[in-house]
């Protein structure tokens, strides 16, 4: 964790507004989602000056992006390329606003569902600031997996929404976002987002509802790192007339049903380019069965409906789900050979007898770092993969040191 620099009255006011610059020093927030909201959150917290901060985002900036983005490249410092990365440029330009001479930013350039749980080793604050759904979803099995506080938000125009989730005892007495049920349509990028916006009819996203609703998630962050969000909360405000509604969520039945912790990892010396055979036989579990955290899909069929061509997939649902058209259709999935009725996935774990034992765990979506459970006979156990995160975010000062180019 790198060391606060700056004189001690830089944080002076800071101190008198009841914050701890001990405890913003030495926290980790994970932002996920890079965007006009994203942006003005992770702005907050480097004046604010919490020590580490990652950026994910598997974005890049579009025209469109400049007048929402306070954190967009500055014209003529480093724009050799058009279509930059989001995570990346905001890390760089984050360097340069943080109050600490010398801040530990981090960044990966691409989805979070692509990171596996190693992304999330000590974070203390997950900040959500995704327009997908799905995004939204994983952020919420996530956080109530590792019991992790979280904070979401999201907005339509002048219409702002934010919940505050904070650590909790018995998973199934806790609600999470999920419990509520979307409230916000999304997608998994801006060009998506903004192709589903235009044919719904959804307001975008205004510069002056990004910041007011980025001022509100950093708070709650903030208060979330200080403990003072003792239960969840949901609030809905409307930028334009100033009327707000909070309220206490609950957890759903049927939601929390599934609410549950991941049992003590024992971690393990294989690397993700192992095999799952080569994990399975390491244990002394007859029978074991490994379970993925995605879904994983082999083949399946174009949705477009003149199409349905069988694709060759190859990767987790996650991946398939971003966009499942053909190449001819203008996806990015390679159609196969062969026709198929309903797609071929591995759905309710891998044995060491089955044919696909033979992938690669990087290809059945688990990376550095990742956790995944196997069910056996005697016992069920949760297994990390070495690595964590030095092995799958890069230092933003990598990126200052580029003579001012930034790779995706």
């Amino acid at each position: 964790m790198a060391l606060i620099t700056t004189t001690p009255g830089i944080q002076s006011r800071a101190r008198l507004a009841g914050y701890d610059p001990e405890i913003l020093k030495n926290a980790c927030i994970l932002v996920v989602g890079a965007g006009a909201l994203g942006q003005n959150v992770a702005m907050n917290l480097a004046l604010s000056g919490v020590g580490e901060l990652r950026i994910v985002d598997g974005d890049v900036f579009e025209d469109h992006n400049r007048s929402r983005s306070p954190l967009h490249p500055r014209r003529g410092s480093y724009l050799p390329a058009e279509r930059l990365p989001k995570a990346s440029c905001v890390g760089r330009e984050l360097r340069q606003i943080h109050i600490d001479e010398a801040p530990n930013i981090r960044v990966a350039d691409t989805w979070i569902e692509e990171l596996g749980l190693g992304a999330f080793d000590d974070v203390d604050v997950i900040a959500a600031c995704v327009d997908s759904l799905v995004a939204r979803a994983y952020l919420a099995r996530t956080a109530m997996l590792c019991n992790l506080p979280i904070v979401d938000g999201g907005f339509s125009g002048a219409n702002l929404g934010m919940g505050v989730y904070p650590r909790s005892g018995e998973p199934r007495d806790a609600p999470c976002w999920s419990c509520t049920g979307p409230s916000l349509p999304g997608a998994f990028s801006c060009e998506h987002y903004a192709r589903y916006a235009q044919a719904a009819g959804v307001v975008p996203a205004i510069q002056a509802g990004a910041a007011a609703l980025g001022g509100m998630c950093t708070e709650a962050a903030m208060n979330l790192l200080h403990e003072r969000e003792p239960v969840a909360r949901r609030v809905a405000f409307d930028l334009r007339s100033g009327t707000s509604r909070a309220f206490h969520p609950q957890p759903d039945p049927v939601c929390a049903s599934a609410h549950r912790r991941l049992p003590r990892a024992l971690e393990v010396e294989l690397s993700s380019s192992a095999t799952a055979a080569e994990l399975l036989s390491r244990l002394d579990e007859p029978g074991a069965r490994l379970f993925l955290p995605d879904v994983y899909v082999e083949r399946a069929n174009c949705p477009t409906p003149d199409c349905l061509a069988t694709c060759e997939v190859g990767a987790p649902a996650h991946r398939w789900q971003r966009d499942a058209r053909c190449v001819e259709c203008g996806g990015p999935w390679e159609r196969s050979g062969r026709q198929i009725a309903s797609p071929d996935m591995i759905d309710a774990g891998l044995t060491l007898e089955d044919g696909q034992s033979g992938l690669t765990l990087r290809r059945l979506g688990i990376r550095p770092g990742d956790v995944v459970e196997v069910v056996g006979v005697r016992e069920h156990a949760a297994i990390r993969i070495a690595g964590g995160p030095a092995d799958l975010y890069l230092p933003a000062e990598e990126l200052a040191s580029r003579d001012g180019s930034v790779t995706s």
